[in-house]
């Protein structure tokens, strides 16, 4: 990504390095100068400069962080800061915005909290009360867009499918029926596996008081999954005698599930799937009794797929040809979703992390014999150039030239849930798992019958079964 292409395009403020940048070489020699403090250096830049910017800019940044391996390691690490340490806007801005957008002001309605407890790239969110209705005292999270974010939002140096989604997002109301509609469906989803009795939660939307650039919904005490990921690590390298550590590790492998399980629900039967799963947009709730289960709370709406119903049959079928390495299925699938062979036999490597002749099973990685095959075949093919180089960012390049945006967006979706996924202990063989189950059932649902499979190495074992409550 260029960004002193970006910034000079935008007109934004780019800041002089300072700080840690005039120390990042320390502990070289005089006059050395590395590649690895160039990029740390240039990486740090990025993150001011949309730090500085905000709004738009933070977005991109955000973006930008999920792309490992395309983007290197330096700028994710520094980028992914934003996730949670967005600009806030101050509360005399907030109550502009609030003032402009609510009927009668804002203490008409609403008794707020002015300190936020959160703040995104596009808006912030309060804590408030409501009040003078039938739901006075109501607990709600309300969330106000930043001022001047849509001021002069034409990004000739963005790509068309971002500048259309993120224009998307800065209209509240569409938010709202997102939620909506996500709710709906957990609510009458009826696959198999985690997601029944209210395991994924959607917050309810107050639409009396929801405006373009003002979303009210029903609060939610949940623990950010980053607390999980954090309880993971600190296990990891050592473990900790905290009570509620412990608690919290125990709860990630649960959430971990309903994770890979409610993602996979909303791409393969649904066809509508939340394209911002980062863990700012994450809640867990922990059993507050001896019968009570964790519960995933998925917030901010704004950011949508949608596949038609044919491409999400495709979408179904592709999964199951990649899961039991049919490469006549995978090739047809793929020509139904608009995507040439040649790109259609990377798709395994990028999805399940190997190729379709592997011996290798669900989530075990292959040789370093197919490795090299594989390596020899891009080169012939021309995918990878005459001097090598990484395959990851290779075949990245490729599938961005040649993949339709709607496959693009569930395939970064499914790279931030698989990295999430990771952070809470899951292992990729369980997440496949999930995955393969809900494309199968999103193909067979309809019919009453569902595929079933079991993976034994080169070997995949399927049988049709009576699916009856479905019927």
């Amino acid at each position: 990504m260029d960004y002193p292409r970006m910034a000079a395009a935008s007109s934004c403020h780019v800041p002089l390095p300072r700080g840690e940048l005039e120390t990042s070489n320390a502990g070289q020699a005089p006059g050395e100068t590395s590649a690895l403090s160039s990029r740390v250096d240039c990486a740090q830049l990025a993150l001011e400069m949309c730090s500085s910017n905000g709004g738009i800019f933070v977005k991109m940044g955000q973006h930008a962080a999920t792309l490992a391996p395309a983007v290197p390691a330096e700028y994710v690490e520094r980028l992914a800061q934003l996730q949670d340490r967005a600009p806030e806007s101050t509360w005399a801005e907030v109550l502009e915005v609030l003032n402009t957008e609510l009927p009668g002001g804002t203490t008409a309605s609403l008794d707020f909290d002015a300190a936020p407890v959160g703040s995104a790239s596009l808006a912030q969110v309060h804590r408030a009360e409501r009040r003078g209705t039938e739901r006075e005292g109501a607990e709600v999270a309300v969330k106000v867009q930043h001022p001047n974010i849509q001021e002069g939002f034409s990004m000739a140096w963005a790509i068309d499918e971002f500048e259309k989604t993120v224009s998307t997002e800065l209209d509240f109301r569409e938010e709202a029926q997102h939620a909506d509609r996500c709710r709906a469906f957990f609510r009458a989803h009826r696959g198999s596996g985690k997601l029944r009795g209210g395991r994924i939660v959607v917050p309810g939307i107050h639409h009396d008081l929801t405006t373009q650039r003002v979303l009210v919904m029903d609060f939610s005490r949940g623990l950010p999954i980053a607390r999980l990921t954090a309880a993971v690590r600190k296990c990891r390298e050592g473990g900790t005698t905290e009570l509620t550590w412990e608690e919290e590790r125990a709860a990630a492998p649960e959430a971990a599930r309903l994770l890979a399980e409610a993602f996979g629900a909303m791409c393969f039967s649904e066809g509508f799937l939340h394209c911002d799963p980062h863990p700012g947009n994450l809640l867990v709730e922990l059993p507050q009794a001896a019968a009570s289960s964790v519960r995933l709370v998925i917030l901010d709406h704004g950011l949508y797929c949608e596949l038609s119903n044919d491409r999400r049959q495709a979408m179904c079928e592709l999964w199951e040809a990649m899961i039991l390495q049919d490469s006549n299925q995978l090739i047809s699938s793929s020509h139904r979703l608009g995507i040439d062979e040649a790109t259609a036999e990377l798709l395994p490597l990028y999805f399940t992390n190997r190729s379709m002749s592997t011996y290798a099973g669900l989530g075990q990685p292959i040789t370093l014999e197919e490795k090299d095959r594989l390596k020899q075949q891009l080169l012939e093919s021309g995918v990878l150039p005459e001097g090598g180089g990484s395959v990851a960012m290779a075949g990245l390049a490729l599938l961005a030239d040649r993949l339709p945006a709607d496959f693009l967006m569930v395939m970064r979706t499914m790279h931030l849930v698989a990295a999430l996924h990771r952070d809470l202990g899951g292992t990729a063989a369980e997440r496949f798992a999930c995955y393969a189950a809900a494309a199968s059932h999103g193909r067979w649902e309809r019919t009453g019958w569902e595929l079933c499979f079991l993976s034994l190495n080169k070997r995949s074992i399927y049988i049709h079964i009576e699916f009856v409550h479905n019927i």
